[in-house]
């Protein structure tokens, strides 16, 4: 059984080493991992800024767990992104992309990208790079 704090790492890790990071990459990457605790219900991440700025919808808690969690900490920041990033991974949510942080009457879609806050979270040590490098060619 994986925990938050394992799932976290896995985000991190995921994030520091493929900078500007979607929610369909790390929910894919954990995934792949095994990193999945299913809800029976679908889990709706908001911008703190709007309850109509929708920035992923997902049934795994451990991805939404820990992004917010990393979020809260400080350790990863939060990138608006061109909804083109998620269309060449294959998924749109089937709302209407945000135009901008505002807030809005009718949910929209935020797409938005992770990468690492560099004054929480130092860079790859030379170990780290290695395991990184192993995972790739496995």
């Amino acid at each position: 059984m994986v925990d938050l704090e394992q799932a976290k790492e896995e985000v991190l890790f995921f994030c520091r080493t493929h900078s500007h990071a979607s929610f369909i990459e790390l929910q894919r990457e954990l995934e792949h991992r095994g990193i999945v605790e299913k809800s029976n219900e679908k889990i709706q991440i908001n911008h703190p800024k709007s309850e109509n700025l929708i920035m992923w919808v997902t049934d795994n808690t451990l991805l939404s767990r820990s992004v917010i969690s990393l979020h809260n900490e400080d350790k990863l920041l939060v990138n608006v992104c061109e909804p083109l990033i998620y269309a060449m991974d294959g998924v749109v949510p089937q709302l209407p992309p945000a135009k901008s942080i505002r807030d809005y009457k009718e949910p929209h879609w935020l797409p938005v990208t992770f990468s690492v806050n560099p004054e929480k979270v130092p860079d790859l040590s030379e170990e780290e790079h290695k395991k990184a490098m192993d995972r790739v060619f496995k």
